[in-house]
């Protein structure tokens, strides 16, 4: 890659490895109790329309939106990716099986977090 691809590329990795470190920080400011239960995700970036992120149990991934990650302060990045830690928290370490996706369990994620309920497309 040459030019501005690379560039891309490089502010990408960037941005996956800052997004590594706030779920690290977020997951150190648990108590134990959770802390221990919860495993690092893998972390993507895509240009999927409509959507600022998205917390994929199934391939235990983070996704944020590539525009909302290169466009938007990080403020708001990290609230995004807060707001899918607490789905991650709700359904691999309280349970929230079964329940709608911004249910109870969810919003008791969201406190652990403190975490917006409200930060996602």
């Amino acid at each position: 890659m040459t030019g501005r691809n690379s560039d891309n590329g490089s502010v990408e990795r960037q941005i996956l490895n800052g997004l590594g470190m706030e779920w690290a920080l977020a997951v150190s400011e648990l108590s134990s109790e959770y802390r221990n239960h919860l495993k690092r995700p893998l972390f993507r970036l895509s240009d999927v329309p409509g959507r600022l992120g998205q917390w994929d149990a199934d391939k235990r991934e983070i996704c944020l939106n590539r525009r909302l990650a290169f466009d938007h302060p990080w403020d708001e990045v990290r609230d995004v990716l807060l707001h899918e830690m607490a789905h991650q928290l709700a359904q691999e370490v309280l349970g929230a099986d079964g329940e709608s996706s911004h249910g109870p369990t969810f919003r008791k994620a969201c406190a652990l977090l403190r975490a917006n309920p409200q930060a996602s497309g």
